[in-house]
């Protein structure tokens, strides 16, 4: 969090330094100064201003994601909504939750057991390492969880304690 918070910081003094630029630059004496030097500056301060804004957004998003109360729900299992859920898992979430053992066909005993490799098997994320999706199944990391904080976890993406999912605020 405190690196975060200090590349934060350093993109807000950069944004301000680059205000500041604009103004000297209207301010110079040549009209070719002020034209050039106040579109190119001015250019700079908008980019850092909205890096800046959404960094802001997004450290706030992970750290403080305000998620409601778990709902006090209890999910009945009716054969609809067991169809319903299969339904909705099979189009949204063994995509890249599934196991894959045999390639591209999902394992059909555990459907959601996770360790897909998402870095490796699409060939775009290399260069940020890898990326692996957990185990959504009652033996996975929603282990112990009631039904109204799985459905929270899904909706909001918020662990028990009400912080968004990482490695490092679950393990």
């Amino acid at each position: 969090m405190f690196i975060n918070i200090l590349f934060l910081l350093v993109f807000l003094v950069l944004t301000l330094l680059a205000g500041w630029l604009t103004l000297k630059a209207i301010r110079a004496p040549k009209l070719w100064v002020k034209i050039l030097g106040g579109l190119l500056a001015g250019l700079l301060t908008l980019i850092l201003a909205a890096v800046t804004w959404f960094g802001g957004k997004g450290i706030a998003a992970i750290y403080f994601p305000g998620a409601d109360p778990a709902p006090d729900l209890t999910v009945a299992g009716t054969p609809e909504q067991i169809a319903r859920g299969q339904y909705l898992a099979d189009i949204g979430c063994i995509g890249c939750h599934g196991s894959y053992p045999n390639g591209m066909e999902a394992d059909p005993e555990f459907p959601l057991a996770g360790g897909f490799n998402i870095g490796e098997a699409e060939e775009m994320f290399p260069p940020i390492g890898q990326i692996i999706t957990e185990n959504l199944t009652p033996g996975g990391k929603l282990a112990g969880y009631t039904d109204g904080e799985i459905f929270r976890a899904i909706r909001h993406g918020v662990n028990q304690e009400g912080m968004a999912f990482s490695r490092k605020l679950d393990r």
